[in-house]
């Protein structure tokens, strides 16, 4: 489906959503219209946006044993981290540089793209580096990273997950 499309036909739910009122959920009046047969039909989560945080959530949610569709208008996941070669992610540590605090999915990705050597691991990059642009003041510990290396990881982990 192309983006026009996918706009004019949101832009349909949304009109139809507001007529139906609060008690006409917009979700309810776009799942009815869709293929009985397609997954979209029958999912517990609809994530929209294959974003870092789209992403997260969506494997979040589908290690909890929901039925989860991630719909992304691009053509990979990762959003601006992939597509818009948005990199390197900020820190991760907290304000003195000395603990990592930012974990979870965050980090099981980020150890994925080391091992395939698509990154560098925060604890191993520090302020005033290369990878920080010789930036010092809150650009310790950042994680440079591939993105096409990312769209693997990502692609990886939400298929692993059943999203």
């Amino acid at each position: 489906m192309k983006r026009r499309d996918f706009l004019k036909t949101g832009g349909a739910a949304i009109a139809s959503g507001a007529l139906l009122g609060a008690s006409g959920s917009l979700a309810t009046s776009c799942l009815s219209s869709m293929d009985p047969d397609s997954k979209l039909g029958s999912t517990d989560v609809l994530v929209v946006g294959g974003g870092p945080a789209g992403v997260c959530a969506a494997i979040a949610a589908a290690r909890c044993g929901m039925q989860v569709l991630i719909v992304e208008q691009g053509n990979c996941l990762g959003g601006m981290a992939t597509r818009g070669l948005v990199a390197p992610f900020m820190t991760c540590y907290d304000a003195t540089g000395e603990q990592m605090i930012i974990r979870g999915i965050f980090e099981e990705i980020v150890d994925r793209m080391v091992a395939l050597g698509g990154a560098i691991h925060p604890r191993e990059v520090r302020a005033g580096t290369p990878f920080s642009a010789w930036i010092t003041t809150g650009h310790d510990h950042l994680t440079p990273f591939e993105p096409e290396i990312m769209k693997f990881v990502l692609d990886q982990m939400c298929d692993e997950a059943g999203v």
